[in-house]
This record gives structure tokens, C-alpha cells and sequence, in this order.
């Protein structure tokens, strides 16, 4: 049976943070690297769909990220929300 996201995340770095509940694991898609930290990886869309899975609206979820979620101030190696852009590719 495969690891959890979780789990995969911990085996890449042990003291990568992620959030909890762990029913937010479902938004998590990778992580990111820079030079001073690995960061868990969460897709904001993916992250919406698990609160409104609890019960909230989605403009409740969408605030409720922004607030309480992204806005977690956890010293800069805090797990990152990736935003999906629209529009035509540039060049």
C-alpha cells in the first residue's frame, strides 16, 4: 500500500509543517524547494472542495483560506497554496 501524502512529505523532510485537519491531505499536490526550506504544497481549488465537504459554502471556504488558512503566519517554512492562473500562455 502506498504512504500517505503525509507520509511522503515527512520522508522528504521530517520538520516539513502541513496543515491540520488532516482531512485537508486530500489538497496537498506536491512540494516546493527553495534554498533555505521544503514547503508541503496544497491547491487552493483542492483546499475549497475540502471545506465545503465539511459543511461550508463555497465563498465561506474561499474566506475562510484567506483568512485563517494562507493568512497562518507559521515563520516563512509554512506550507504554500498554489493559485491557479487563467488566461493564454505569454511568450
Amino acid at each position: 500500500m502506498r504512504a500517505s501524502k503525509r507520509d511522503q512529505l515527512a520522508e522528504v523532510d521530517g520538520e516539513m509543517l502541513v496543515f491540520e485537519p488532516e482531512a485537508l491531505d486530500a489538497a496537498i499536490i506536491g512540494y516546493v524547494e527553495n534554498p533555505s526550506a521544503r514547503m508541503a504544497c496544497y491547491s487552493f481549488e483542492k483546499l475549497v472542495q475540502c471545506f465545503v465537504k465539511e459543511g461550508m459554502s463555497e465563498d465561506s471556504a474561499v474566506e475562510h483560506i484567506g483568512c485563517n488558512v494562507a493568512g497562518a503566519d507559521v515563520g516563512g517554512k509554512g506550507p504554500v497554496i498554489l493559485y491557479p492562473v487563467e488566461g493564454e500562455g505569454g511568450g
